[in-house]
């Protein structure tokens, strides 16, 4: 994905008074970085991508609650119910929120808004927000681990494409207030306490730390940047100094995903180059021991070679563009634009169906069965995961898979200094 030259006026519209009135573009000079997300929204697509946000309209990103109520209705934690409350509702909206508001859609900001309402009424005086209690097991959903730092990372980044869209200062209350809670509560309660998700995907959580100090200068914001780094799992020392890339089963493979963008979020505040080095020698791992043909690796669940009859999970092309779309930002390094434009147009279409009611839970580069059975995969799921469907696989790929196309299009631009535009993407066209 190299900057696109004679981009067709047609292409993106953004208002230049939009730039200068949000509260993203009013931070621009705060921090070292070049460039910054322009304001959820600003990006208006034509063309085939348009398209590809309609069919996520008017297919199951619309309406998850009701094709799997279960989940997604009203009895979930994250609107105050005792149903499921870890992340897949979060998962949902984190696709759901974006989708409406670059679609300036009322009916889809509506089913937006319940979730982030009852978030924000949610947190207590001691700065916690979310589900706060346990409940019995039951079939189908997670509801036993309300106080799990994981999800909230989900919805951390929800509410912060909110605060882009739409200014809300509550927004900026609430991560003021639950971070100051994560400061005091980390060290005797820390990202692996309750699972380890946390431990490595808490560059999420990070991102979102060093986006509000942009907006607050609160410099405790910066001690708690060193503590989630200090927690989380070192992929700077892994990618540099260990063999771990090259050993199949050593990571979840959308921890990868997520983690990989850690490094260079981390710096961020501390200019030290390793932190990119990392980040670009572990890419030229993955893609030399992993790599497969549609620019994801192997990996069912745990990383697993580039054997091109495995699979490659779903959650995981959406989180490699998102970690991409991250790293981007920060370095303005095309060659992560142009491994972000592969995995766009390769990886994730294939995964979906036509008109994004069903998908694949994993995908293999040589796949010529869509069938169910068992596979070299190093987890099968009832032998279900290459079929299509709502829920084949593992019911989290049918909850993360949203966000991919509308975050794909809300990084098409991004702003620089003196409030020039980069274009990132290739020229759009009918």
């Amino acid at each position: 994905m190299r900057p696109a030259r004679n981009v067709q006026a047609s292409t993106v519209s953004a208002a230049a008074d939009a730039q200068l009135t949000s509260p993203i573009i009013a931070v621009a000079e705060s921090n070292k970085n070049l460039y910054k997300e322009l304001p959820l929204g600003t990006i208006r697509p034509e063309g085939w991508l348009r398209e590809m946000l309609l069919r996520q309209k008017s297919g199951s990103t619309a309406k998850m609650d009701e094709l799997y109520p279960l989940v997604m209705g009203k009895r979930n934690g994250w609107l105050g119910g005792d149903g499921d409350q870890w992340e897949r509702g979060p998962y949902w909206v984190d696709g759901l929120l974006p989708l409406a508001y670059i679609l300036k859609d009322k009916e889809l900001i509506a089913k937006v808004k319940p979730w982030i309402e009852w978030s924000i009424r949610s947190q207590t005086a001691d700065g916690y927000f979310g589900p706060q209690k346990d409940y019995p097991e039951e079939a189908g959903i997670q509801r036993d681990n309300s106080r799990d730092w994981w999800p909230k990372m989900v919805m951390l980044k929800i509410l912060q494409q909110y605060y882009s869209a739409t200014g809300d200062k509550r927004v900026i209350k609430l991560m003021t207030n639950y971070f100051h809670y994560q400061l005091k509560e980390l060290p005797q309660k820390p990202l692996d306490h309750w699972t380890y998700w946390a431990k490595y995907r808490a560059g999420d959580n990070l991102k979102m730390v060093y986006w509000l100090y942009d907006i607050t200068k609160d410099q405790s914001l910066l001690q708690l940047g060193e503590l989630l780094h200090k927690q989380s799992f070192d992929f700077t020392d892994a990618f540099l100094n260990t063999d771990f890339l090259q050993k199949p089963g050593s990571i979840h493979t959308v921890n990868l995903a997520q983690g990989l963008k850690e490094p260079v979020i981390y710096y961020q505040h501390h200019r030290d180059p390793q932190h990119l080095e990392a980040v670009k020698k572990g890419l030229n791992d993955i893609t030399k021991y992993n790599g497969m043909a549609h620019g994801l690796y192997g990996g069912d669940e745990a990383l697993h070679g580039n054997n091109p009859t495995l699979g490659s999970e779903l959650c995981t092309a959406v989180e490699m563009m998102y970690s991409l779309e991250s790293i981007l930002e920060i370095t303005g390094d095309v060659t992560y634009a142009d491994r972000l434009e592969k995995i766009a147009f390769n990886a994730l279409p294939t995964q979906i169906s036509d008109d994004f009611e069903r998908h694949q839970y994993f995908q293999q580069a040589n796949q010529v069965m869509l069938s169910r059975g068992m596979r070299n995969f190093g987890d099968n799921h009832g032998g279900t995961d290459v079929c299509y469907g709502l829920l084949t696989g593992y019911p989290c790929c049918a909850s993360n898979m949203h966000q991919g196309w509308p975050k794909f299009t809300q990084n098409l631009c991004i702003a620089q200094l003196m409030e020039e535009w980069r274009h990132w993407s290739t020229v759009l066209q009918n």
